[in-house]
């Protein structure tokens, strides 16, 4: 029996160090090797037929390029609750006990008492609300901590609310509007007092047996949105902090609001670090579904009340506009890819997401082993032949 288990450490080490000394071969045959060349004979290994190991090989470049052109933000796979800002400056995201806000190369880390259920970011990010429900004495209720997240103080318990209707904070985080379903309210944080500032008669009811909602979202300057309405049809208003809230789209399917840049920041050169100023110049505009099923449009609003073009792409979870291709960057498949909404055609990207996050640093991404990541820089030809390249290896070795 002991000779036996001799013998099988025997071979076992004899396998560990024939796959070590093959991994070196291949690790000094690559590093000798151009990109071309490298391209060319794993071509050659695929016409010969040996498809399994010019896959592996394929899924460790592919693996060693992606980690060469990405930066990890977050190593373990962990449950996170996300944010992007609207201008799509800066990103957040909560894990294991604190915030951590990234946006044009500034990093912060907040503490926080508790997982969040959903953060709240103001226009740009500069302060958030953490929305806790079921807080122990909030009776059902929604309670909200205030995060100044430059400072990195946190104010708990600043606001208490029905879940039903989301509040706005104002990027200086000194005013937060809230509603209690009828009513529009602003809370001055500062000095702790609050106000109504809209009646319920200034908000137009579609259908008046339901249980209409606020849901209101940061602009610049101190602004908000409100879309006022039941799930499927909500009334949008500009309100500008005084006067009547002005009523400029009616019949909008979803408050979910979609982002965009005008350049496209992965045509770039590999090498090339990524200009965020450059990025972000311009307009920002964002997008909402309007019309009814069957016939949902995506409608893009030049910030802060300017209609533009609708466009007919379906429903879709996460999809983030690049004016320059005049096309929609989303997950597909597991892959960052393109959605060009006139011919309704796919453009696949050689990276493997999913969920991708587009601020002022590039795409942030969850990976399939759930490591978040950071992509700043566009795809070179050897990341797109080895893309191509597997996708031709999984159907011939179907």
């Amino acid at each position: 029996m002991l000779q036996g288990n001799l013998q099988i450490r025997r071979i076992a080490r004899s396998y560990v160090a024939a796959l070590v000394g093959m991994l070196a071969s291949l690790a000094l045959l690559q590093c000798s090797e151009s990109p071309e060349e490298t391209i060319l004979r794993l071509e050659q290994q695929v016409q010969a037929g040996r498809y399994k190991e010019t896959q592996s090989e394929i899924e460790q470049l592919i693996q060693t390029n992606n980690q060469e052109h990405s930066i990890t933000l977050s190593e373990k796979p962990v449950d996170r609750v996300f944010a992007v800002s609207l201008d799509h400056t800066a990103f957040s995201w909560y894990e294991n006990g604190k915030l951590t806000y990234r946006s044009l190369g500034i990093v912060k880390e907040v503490g926080l008492p508790q997982k969040p259920d959903q953060i709240i970011l103001s226009y740009s990010g500069k302060t958030a609300l953490a929305e806790y429900r079921n807080r122990p004495g909030s009776e059902g209720k929604c309670s909200y901590d205030l995060i100044q997240i430059m400072q990195g103080n946190v104010l708990p318990d600043i606001l208490e609310t029905d879940c039903e209707n989301q509040p706005a904070l104002t990027d200086t985080g000194d005013k937060i509007y809230f509603s209690d379903g009828k009513h529009l309210f602003l809370k001055d944080v500062q000095e702790d007092k609050t106000a109504m500032v809209v009646p319920r008669g200034a908000f137009k009811e579609k259908f008046k047996k339901v249980q209409n909602r606020f849901h209101l979202v940061s602009l610049p300057s101190g602004s908000i949105w409100i879309f006022y309405g039941e799930a499927g049809y909500y009334n949008l208003y500009y309100y500008t902090g005084t006067g009547r809230p002005e009523l400029f789209i009616e019949g909008v399917a979803s408050p979910r609001l979609f982002g965009s840049v005008p350049r496209d920041f992965l045509q770039k050169d590999e090498n090339e670090q990524l200009q965020a100023e450059s990025l972000f110049s311009g307009d920002p505009a964002v997008f909402m579904y309007t019309g009814a099923a069957g016939n949902y449009k995506l409608q893009m609003v030049n910030l802060p009340n300017r209609k533009g073009p609708e466009y007919n792409v379906g429903i879709r979870d996460d999809l983030f506009y690049v004016a320059e291709r005049e096309e929609f960057l989303l997950e597909r498949k597991n892959y960052l890819s393109f959605l060009n909404p006139s011919s309704r055609k796919y453009t696949q990207l050689p990276l493997e997401v999913k969920r991708i996050f587009v601020y002022s640093e590039g795409v942030a991404y969850v990976d399939p082993d759930g490591k978040l990541l950071l992509r700043s820089r566009g795809f070179s030809d050897f990341e797109k032949n080895l893309h191509r390249l597997k996708e031709e290896v999984a159907s011939e070795s179907r």
